[in-house]
């Protein structure tokens, strides 16, 4: 249970921002999924050809496999994707997008989850409507008693995908930040 809410949201950084940049700067998170009517490429440049900057948040199992969400500095975009920080890299816009676009789950080895102690899964699907939409609960039973032999036990995450940008408080951009519509989800989602 630890692990879904293990390290910094979004809204952390949209709220840490406020508390140690005090008045200096306007930040705002646009989630990605569900998914979004976007082109990505294009509504990055617009933020960042007025001087914004960007953080992606983004669910790194999707992409290649590690066992966590991340935070990416965005500092540039191209036809040939989006460059990050952190390792500095471009990451295709495919490969991005599959990040982003993610439902705020995280996948748990099943062996380090029957390996925890005290093992409780009923008291799982009681944190939450999440946990319980997602069976977490069953999934735990059905590994312990061999009816499963997933690789994985899905949890809920605290994390949403999506881009935060920052723009410098009292500017024009600040005032397009705060102007900004939604990203529209996309038909039939």
């Amino acid at each position: 249970a630890a692990r879904s809410v293990a390290g910094t949201t979004a809204e952390s950084i949209v709220e840490g921002c406020a508390v140690v940049a005090d008045r200096a700067l306007d930040s705002r998170f646009f989630a990605f999924y569900p998914p979004r009517e976007v082109d990505l490429q294009r509504w990055l440049a617009g933020w960042l050809a007025q001087g914004c900057s960007a953080v992606g948040t983004i669910n790194t199992q999707r992409m290649y496999g590690a066992d966590y969400w991340h935070h990416q500095m965005i500092h540039g975009v191209s036809s040939k994707g989006v460059f990050v920080t952190n390792g500095v890299e471009a990451l295709g816009f495919r490969e991005i997008e599959l990040g982003l676009v993610s439902p705020s789950e995280l996948l748990i080895r099943a062996s380090d989850a029957l390996g925890c102690r005290p093992f409780d899964a009923e008291a799982c699907d009681a944190k939450g409507e999440a946990w319980a939409r997602l069976g977490v609960a069953r999934q735990l039973l059905e590994l312990q008693s061999g009816a499963s032999q997933e690789e994985f036990v899905r949890i809920p995450a605290a994390y949403t995908g999506g881009i935060t940008i920052f723009a410098k408080a009292g500017t024009p951009e600040a005032e397009n930040l705060r102007s900004a519509p939604e990203l529209p989800v996309q038909s039939g989602t």
